[in-house]
């Protein structure tokens, strides 16, 4: 997986933040990954259910990643670069065409990853390693959006709804009873990409 190699670059480095930042940043696709699982077991939930129940465990990891920007930080530009592109998992929200979601959120995060490229390149190979790791992160997602959800969400059309009535709940739905998923803590930038029209830059 993409995050996992950039968690292996970040560990290079020798940063702490920017490495508990990476490890977050796994943990987010992670739970986006097994949110996918349900997608393609499951029928289409209401939009309500869906953000309510489905989304939770990824946007709260979502604003773990951007709570570790710390612009004092000596790499505050890879903090930054992914703190800017990470609201690309918010192509779930994103109906007919979420690639390009994902290719506009990283826009954001590519200005901060190019300044690393351009202050590190042919003098620190860790951090060049670092750089292209994140970019590779969403190439990837765009990749596997293109391939298999080019249109939005594939949900399976005879599966049970993850908002089934009691005796109709289906696999998912018993599952979140057995393990319950924390809520996302109030004030965090959830998805904003796709429900609030992209994160905005600062200023240049």
């Amino acid at each position: 997986m993409a995050a996992e190699e950039a968690e292996e670059a970040a560990a290079a480095i020798g940063d702490a933040t920017v490495l508990a930042q990476a490890e977050v940043c796994k943990q987010a696709f992670e739970a986006q990954r097994a949110m996918l699982l349900v997608v393609s077991k499951a029928a289409k939930p209401s939009q309500a259910d869906f953000a309510s129940k489905c989304i939770p465990p990824t946007s709260e990891k979502l604003g773990e990643v951007q709570a570790k920007v710390d612009r004092k930080s000596k790499n505050y530009n890879a903090l930054q670069a992914m703190g800017e592109a990470i609201p690309a998992l918010g192509w779930v929200m994103v109906e007919k065409t979420p690639g390009p979601h994902v290719a506009d959120m990283w826009e954001s995060g590519a200005y901060y990853q190019m300044k690393i490229m351009k202050e590190f390149k042919g003098n620190d190979e860790k951090q060049m390693k670092l750089a292209v790791a994140m970019k590779a992160i969403f190439v990837t997602l765009q990749a596997y959006i293109k391939e298999h959800h080019r249109t939005g969400l594939e949900w399976k059309t005879s599966g049970v709804p993850p908002a089934a009535g009691r005796r109709g709940r289906g696999w998912w739905w018993r599952r979140r009873e057995e393990r319950p998923l924390r809520a996302a803590q109030p004030g965090r930038r959830r998805y904003q990409g796709a429900q609030e029209g992209g994160q905005g830059r600062e200023d240049r």
